[in-house]
């Protein structure tokens, strides 16, 4: 009986491919996008916002403000020490990049009501784009993929402190999947779903439209975003020569930068 390999972007995947990407795995990845990108675009089709409610002020994610202020980080030691240690490592650009994509991520989630473990989204949120600080890209042994790097960085953390180990391999397993075209909750962990959810919201705009703009503002307010644009680019540059046959490469050619670039944002 053969034995199925891991899923595409999997901790599991990741650990045996070292994040390298094979030929058929491409096609795989570069099929996905393409449809994530036309479903994007079909979403901002006027004739559409009309028939779901999208844009019109009715969406059911439109939250208010005070619901948005009701969402908290998660109030325990390890979030505390973690906060504080990602906060002192990464660039403040791509700090704040990480939090806002966990109040994207939890304005979807709340809609939708889906149960996770909040702690471990949390910290997945935090150590998602650890791999691509000046501290840990590339420094992490014989990886492939920067999110390999953020895995390791992420491990050597959470051996210092009494942790769960079930929960760093829920962290580790959406890290290491936040950058596929998309990441299905039932089969990954809704984890995993949302970290790809947020992220791509705050990189890419993604479902943005569908959040209040009092709600955005509030966000942008609190965690600014910089000058994220460039210095992702410019982070996800160093990636592709230090990683040439990772997903970030492919992504690439498939237009990645482009669409940072044009993302609703001013930068």
């Amino acid at each position: 009986m053969a034995i199925e390999s891991p899923s595409m972007g999997s901790l599991a995947w990741g650990k045996q491919t070292g994040g390298r990407i094979n030929f058929r795995e491409q096609w795989q990845y570069a099929r996905g996008a393409v449809v994530e990108q036309t479903a994007s675009l079909v979403n901002h089709l006027p004739f559409l916002k009309q028939l779901t409610g999208k844009g019109d002020g009715k969406s059911s994610l439109r939250l208010s403000i005070e619901q948005l202020e009701r969402i908290t980080f998660p109030d325990t030691l390890i979030v505390k020490e973690a906060q504080a240690y990602v906060s002192a490592t990464a660039t403040p650009a791509l700090f704040n990049h990480s939090v806002r994509a966990f109040f994207w991520a939890t304005l979807m989630r709340l809609q939708a009501q889906h149960e996770l473990d909040e702690e471990a989204f949390y910290l997945s949120c935090l150590w998602h784009d650890m791999g691509i600080t000046d501290q840990y890209h590339g420094q992490c042994g014989a990886t492939g993929c920067f999110t390999l790097d953020s895995v390791a960085a992420s491990e050597r953390f959470f051996a210092q402190k009494v942790y769960d180990p079930a929960k760093v391999e829920i962290i580790n397993n959406a890290i290491t999947l936040h950058i596929n075209p998309e990441v299905s909750g039932t089969e990954q962990g809704w984890e995993a779903h949302y970290l790809n959810a947020g992220t791509a919201c705050d990189v890419l705009g993604a479902r943005l439209n569908e959040i209040d703009k009092r709600c955005r503002d509030h966000v942008l307010q609190a965690w600014p975003r910089l000058a994220f644009k460039a210095e992702l680019i410019d982070a996800f540059q160093r990636e592709i020569l230090l990683h040439p046959d990772s997903r970030m490469a492919l992504m690439k050619k498939l237009g990645f930068f482009t669409m940072v670039r044009r993302a609703p944002y001013v930068s």
